[in-house]
């Protein structure tokens, strides 16, 4: 009976590790909601600019940052709570998706953030969102 429970038990412990979320995945996906935090509740502008990558910068500009975040709060309302619901790495490795739900004042909305994940730092790239969820795709991972 010890030696079946202690197989038992080695065998959930060998299971529960091999579904766990590689660091770099995990670390790519907690960049997203930490900019998320920074640029849709702090509105910390600089703090949010500080965590994107160069040509997102160039496109993205601290002004139209601060518009887009305005604008964000008349159309939706304030930004009440987020969750992350799924990741997935795109063709190019160094490249994460990550699957946002939010919770506004006046509508639920789902974003698409894009990571690009590069010598131990992550990158925003970009994000888009709507009303909607997005499609399943079977690459796509649950986030827990």
């Amino acid at each position: 009976m010890k030696k079946r429970l202690g197989f038992l038990l080695i065998l959930g412990l060998l299971t529960s590790c091999g579904s766990s979320i590689p660091s770099e995945e995990r670390s790519a996906v907690q960049t997203a909601m930490k900019y998320y935090q920074t640029l849709f509740i702090q509105r910390d502008y600089l703090g949010a600019q500080q965590m994107m990558d160069e040509s997102f910068k160039a496109a993205l500009t601290m002004t139209k940052m601060k518009e887009l975040s305005e604008q964000y709060n008349v159309s939706f309302g304030e930004m009440l709570e987020y969750k992350v619901e799924f990741y997935e790495l795109q063709k190019d490795p160094s490249r994460l998706m990550v699957f946002i739900k939010t919770e506004n004042k006046k509508t639920t909305l789902y974003h698409r953030v894009f990571i690009v994940m590069a010598g131990g730092r992550n990158y925003i790239d970009g994000f888009v969102f709507r009303d909607r969820p997005y499609p399943g795709s079977p690459t796509r991972k649950a986030f827990k």
